[in-house]
């Protein structure tokens, strides 16, 4: 992007209006990588929004392939066409170390939320709600946007959303309300931070954005969307929250699991945030310090926790944890440095262990059930992580390079430049904030994302005057976390959403019924941010 101070506030065409191929383009292969982009984004929209209709499109296989599938067999379509390049990123967009930070602070986030810490703080907040439903929803609120801020969306929504189910159930409340308001500020706050989201995550690699610097830009457009997402479902709830319930009765102290994991993975994500801040200075890669933070935590684990098996109690744990082995005399190097390892491993476990003893004499007089409560383990901890993104994200960035590479991103971002080129910087941010929010609706966030971060990067958008270029990236970063509070399948967390919330009471929500409530409050959010967005670069 051109970081160079320019002072005009608008775009000018670099192009002509229309989306003319570059020249000396294969217009077969063109239209090859067209087809089949966008036969992929059909299959995947079809096995996400319709199951029943995935089953009877593929009728002779016994297992309908799922959603990840999808991507990776269009990429090897292209490969077997001969019309692909055989190139998945490069020095802007790497996708494994995308891959690398994304799921190496999953892990560590998933592992504190398997210690219970996450359902204690949900539940004591949600107990504060003294029978009034406004109080509560605020309280949701309040507590989804703190969640998000330290872990992110999906954390949200595989931890908050049951919580806040069962509670309504109990106190006889409808939960419409309540998880909405969790859902959308899960995905309105997670654009404040690079680790909130993983369309976050690339437009913020791509573009070379630090963890200070993608804060110090979106924090301000990120919280005056976010404030107008609630003032816009508190009035569409409104006559819904007038009415008062008894608070129903929660086991507080039942909900933790694990008090010494919850410290230990406490303390190693707020280190890894910290680390964060300072990477810029230290000259280190987001990338790595949340694979080592995710290392560490998976070390914690693997010392402290059974490997699957799921019915050991706090009584037991001592006995899993690794013992001191023996003193034996190393009998060459190698040996010795194996000696010196696996000693240094069991005075952790040890210290691990005597940590577990202490909290359990405490628990034994505080609540003696929790003593023989059943404890994580790693296993659950790894298939708790979202692994089918893995081919999904690899394969569609894999498509989204054929697109480059065929020059069909370079022709669409010309266009974008000259359709937009009268625009100031106000126009400019609002208007790629709601066309990120309708790609979103169309591609789903990632797949979007991919795509207009190459456009981004794209000619058109380098030489543009960097006011314009800048408000563009913000834009699209507000519309990929906004834009998947408009319709469920816009984003994986959506899915996610939508199938808890199904497999609970398939009565509260409908897939109509949350997008009418995306579609009448979202587009405000996004406009507020928009201005901001001009303002802030304005000013």
């Amino acid at each position: 992007m051109n970081t160079s101070n320019n002072p005009s506030t608008t775009a000018t065409p670099t192009s002509s209006s229309n989306m003319s191929l570059p020249n000396g383009t294969n217009e077969m292969a063109v239209q090859l990588t067209l087809a089949v982009f966008f036969t992929t984004v059909f299959l995947i929209f079809v096995s996400l929004l319709s199951p029943r209709k995935h089953k009877a499109l593929f009728k002779f296989f016994a297992c309908p392939p799922p959603f990840y599938v999808w991507p990776v067999v269009g990429s090897l379509v292209l490969l077997a066409s001969g019309t692909a390049y055989a190139q998945l990123g490069d020095g802007k967009i790497v996708p494994q170390q995308i891959l690398a930070l994304f799921y190496a602070l999953a892990y560590l986030c998933v592992s504190l939320d398997a210690t219970g810490f996450l359902a204690l703080l949900s539940l004591y907040l949600l107990n504060q709600s003294r029978g009034s439903s406004r109080r509560l929803f605020f309280i949701t609120c309040f507590l989804s946007m703190a969640i998000t801020v330290t872990t992110s969306n999906d954390i949200v929504t595989l931890t908050l959303t049951p919580i806040i189910l069962h509670a309504c159930k109990q106190a006889g409340l409808d939960p419409k309300p309540f998880i909405i308001i969790s859902f959308f500020m899960s995905n309105s706050f997670s654009s404040i931070l690079i680790i909130g989201n993983p369309t976050n995550i690339i437009v913020g690699q791509a573009m070379g954005l630090t963890f200070l610097d993608f804060f110090l830009k979106m924090a301000l457009p990120a919280l005056c969307g976010a404030l107008t997402t609630v003032l816009t479902l508190y009035l569409f709830f409104y006559a819904d929250l007038k009415k008062p319930f008894v608070p129903p009765v929660m086991d507080l102290e039942g909900a933790i699991k694990d008090v010494v994991g919850a410290r230990i993975q406490g303390l190693v994500l707020a280190l890894t945030l910290v680390i964060f801040t300072v990477a810029q200075f230290i000259g280190v890669q987001l990338w790595l310090i949340a694979l080592i933070g995710g290392l560490c935590s998976f070390a914690v684990d693997l010392a402290r926790l059974p490997l699957w098996k799921s019915d050991i109690t706090y009584d037991t744990l001592n006995e899993i944890l690794p013992d001191e082995p023996s003193p034996s005399s190393p009998s060459s190097h190698c040996a010795s440095a194996a000696f010196s390892i696996s000693t240094l491993w069991a005075s952790f476990a040890q210290y691990l262990r005597d940590l577990n003893r202490k909290r359990g004499s405490r628990l034994m007089t505080r609540n003696e059930h929790l003593q023989v409560s059943k404890v994580p383990n790693v296993w659950s901890n790894i298939c708790g992580l979202p692994l089918d993104l893995i081919p999904f994200l690899l394969g569609q960035f894999f498509l989204v390079e054929q697109l480059d590479k065929q020059g069909i991103i370079e022709s669409f971002a010309n266009w974008l430049v000259s359709s937009m080129g009268n625009m100031d910087v106000f126009a400019a941010g609002i208007s790629m904030t709601l066309l990120t929010c309708f790609a979103c609706s169309l591609l789903n966030n990632i797949p979007a994302t991919i795509v207009l971060t190459r456009v981004l990067l794209s000619d058109a958008l380098t030489t543009a005057p960097s006011s314009f270029a800048q408000a563009s990236m913000m834009g699209i970063i507000i519309g990929s976390n906004f834009g998947a509070c408009f319709t469920v399948i816009a984003s994986l967390a959506g899915v996610m959403f939508f199938t808890i919330v199904q497999k609970f009471d398939p009565n509260i929500l409908t897939f109509a019924g949350f997008s009418k409530v995306g579609c009448l409050c979202v587009p405000w959010s996004c406009v507020i941010a928009g201005i901001v967005i001009g303002l802030e670069i304005a000013i």
